[in-house]
């Protein structure tokens, strides 16, 4: 098969498939539209993450600075983060870890 015959294979393969629930080919529209979902930014409120480096020292004493608070590590780095001027909502310092 040549490069040329490639176009007219959705076309012989459509009702071959439209029976397999297994198998799909998306139209020009669907994947147009499977693209733009992919580069849309994520939505405002979903988590993200951010990986900061530092030293095992400052490690250390953030470890100890949160538990002087009875803190977790992220809600003492995001009130340190509020006292800056970030907003953080009383549901953002939650602890998150699992109760066991």
């Amino acid at each position: 098969m040549s490069k040329k015959d490639l176009p007219g294979l959705k076309d012989r393969l459509d009702p071959m498939t439209k029976n397999t629930p297994s198998i799909h080919v998306a139209s020009h529209s669907e994947q147009e539209s499977l693209q733009k979902e992919k580069t849309a930014s994520p939505a405002p409120d979903r988590d993200a993450q951010y990986l900061l480096k530092m030293t095992r020292k400052q490690r250390r004493q953030i470890v100890r600075l949160a538990a002087m608070e009875d803190l977790t590590i992220r809600g003492f780095i995001l009130s340190a983060l509020k006292d800056k001027g970030l907003e953080v909502t009383e549901e953002d310092m939650l602890d998150l870890r699992r109760k066991q």
